[in-house]
């Protein structure tokens, strides 16, 4: 007996019922901050009843929503997006920033790109330019003041230690502090600037944050141009469009996906 009609029927069958599926999924199109608010246990209950989209959130949160047949307004995305990114204080000083310089520069900030923050401040902002070469930023210091005393009085209390025997060796002693490399350092912008830098007889086609260090007082809109870059490089990475299919598809390796098994959300139905 042949059964490939009804193997057919069946397949036809089953698409169609993922097709009804997908329509019992009402579209959601979400413009403001309080639409999102009240669509955040739908958004929750989506992400639950796809686990694996669910798991690539942190690799682009925008894109995950929006797979779950969410439109989000530009707004939104930009929420999503820096929301993750940065903590609430730092998340309100980079919109300040960027707001403020997009509106003295009449141009989205971009100081993070060496080319464009060349053209901005070599032209736009007519600054001479300094010769930098061999000259490092002042950075914060990254251990406090009161570990740093800590450490030490651990320190002193071994070395006791070795001439007298009897006394007991502290607990501790094998402290380290690691210095976390330049690019998570954050630069001291209280730190006064190096006076009397040569200027360059040619102007530089890029400028790095770290160039732009020993021009903050040229320009007050210098310092809030360094402020956002530093800002914007502490940012959580997040992957690009291209970046994210590539995970999503297996083609490219992401420590959320290979670590994260699975990720649970509390809908409205869960109380």
């Amino acid at each position: 007996m042949d059964d490939t009609r009804g193997n057919k029927n069946k397949g036809k069958h089953n698409n169609r019922k993922l097709s009804d599926d997908k329509k019992d999924k009402k579209r959601l199109v979400l413009e403001t901050h309080e639409d999102f608010a009240k669509a955040t246990h739908e958004i929750f209950q989506r992400l639950n009843d796809n686990p694996d989209l669910a798991k690539l959130l942190l690799v682009n949160p925008v894109l995950a929503i929006e797979e779950l047949d969410v439109e989000l307004s530009q707004e939104l995305r930009h929420h999503v997006m820096h929301a993750l990114q940065h903590p609430p204080k730092l998340r309100e000083r980079r919109a300040e920033l960027e707001a403020s310089l997009t509106k003295a520069l009449g141009q989205t900030p971009k100081p993070n790109n060496e080319e464009w923050l060349a053209d901005v401040i070599f032209n736009q902002l007519d600054v001479e330019p300094l010769n930098t070469s061999h000259r490092t930023p002042v950075y914060k210091r990254v251990v406090s003041d009161t570990l740093v005393n800590y450490a030490q009085n651990i320190r002193e209390r071994w070395e006791r230690s070795k001439t007298n025997p009897r006394r007991s060796r502290p607990k501790g002693g094998k402290i380290r502090f690691k210095t976390p490399g330049d690019k998570i350092r954050r630069m001291d912008l209280d730190a006064p600037v190096p006076k009397n830098l040569k200027q360059l007889e040619e102007t530089p086609t890029a400028l790095s944050l770290e160039d732009l260090y020993f021009y903050r007082d040229q320009n007050p809109i210098i310092n809030d141009l360094l402020e956002l870059g530093i800002i914007q490089r502490r940012a959580f990475p997040i992957q690009s469009a291209d970046g994210y299919r590539k995970v999503k598809n297996g083609d490219q390796a992401s420590v959320f996906t290979t670590w994260i098994k699975s990720a649970t959300f509390k809908s409205s139905s869960e109380g």
